[in-house]
């Protein structure tokens, strides 16, 4: 309960931001200001990366220090600059693009300041994006660094990718399709890297999540708590459970542990 707790991790969706009410709750802002006022550092850890977590409006009333995004393979400073970064081997990604000509698919990109699709294929785009309010992207070549990607396919087909190679791991999104990123990244691998960087022990740390991709996270820091809202294998791994993202969980956490009044 005394904890010395230096940095706070928060994920995005249904942990910050609501998908059904799309409305941070003014209690979790308020919470988080309060300690950041106490010099404890506000940290994103999200499986999104900049561009589509600045789309939901958190930026404008959440003043964050740091920036762990696309499930822990970029890292940012408070100025978008890389301190961390891990993308996807370009064999893989080609691998999975020459499978993707013989498949009803379509493949999203996430680089560090942008996303978009690799084909025409929009309808699958849009069944797997809407559950998380990010419209579909336009078609773009590909021509840059990917941090992360979107497989939007259907289960009959998901093992023509899978199989290519083991080096990726395959995520299942609420509703379809899969993030896609590095087997050897997750949130957790992201926040380490930036733990040491600023000499912080991990005994000091927070995180705030609710879903699948948040279990090695939640699990590695030094206090994980889960949302009231989250999945039963989030709640199994975390120290503790708040109440619902609706209900001021984020606020309600933060009293329990002594960091705000």
């Amino acid at each position: 309960m005394n904890k010395n707790y230096k940095i706070i991790f928060f994920d995005v969706d249904n942990t910050l931001y609501p998908n059904d009410t799309k409305i941070v709750p003014q209690s979790t802002i308020g919470a988080i200001k309060k300690a950041k006022e106490k010099g404890i550092l506000i940290c994103l850890a999200t499986g999104r990366n900049y561009p589509l977590a600045k789309m939901t409006g958190i930026f404008d009333t959440i003043d964050f220090d740091y920036y762990v995004l696309c499930n822990g393979s970029l890292v940012l400073d408070k100025n978008k600059n890389i301190i961390y970064g891990d993308p996807l081997d370009k064999d893989d990604i080609q691998k999975m693009l020459d499978v993707s000509k013989d498949i009803d698919c379509n493949i999203v990109f996430h680089t560090y300041d942008d996303f978009y699709c690799y084909n025409n294929n929009l309808d699958l785009a849009f069944k797997g994006l809407k559950p998380f309010n990010i419209p579909v992207p336009d078609v773009k070549e590909l021509n840059e660094d990917v941090y992360m990607l979107n497989l939007f396919v259907d289960d009959e087909y998901t093992s023509r990718f899978s199989n290519l190679t083991k080096d990726l791991t395959y995520l299942r999104l609420k509703q379809y399709g899969y993030d896609v990123f590095k087997n050897t990244v997750n949130k957790s691998t992201g926040i380490k890297h930036l733990l040491e960087i600023l000499s912080i022990d991990v005994q000091d740390s927070m995180a705030f999540g609710d879903g699948k991709n948040d279990i090695e996270m939640l699990s590695y820091v030094g206090t994980g708590v889960c949302m009231g809202n989250g999945v039963d294998e989030a709640k199994k791994v975390s120290n503790y459970i708040t109440t619902d993202i609706n209900d001021n969980g984020i606020s309600n956490a933060l009293k329990h542990f002594n960091i705000i009044d």
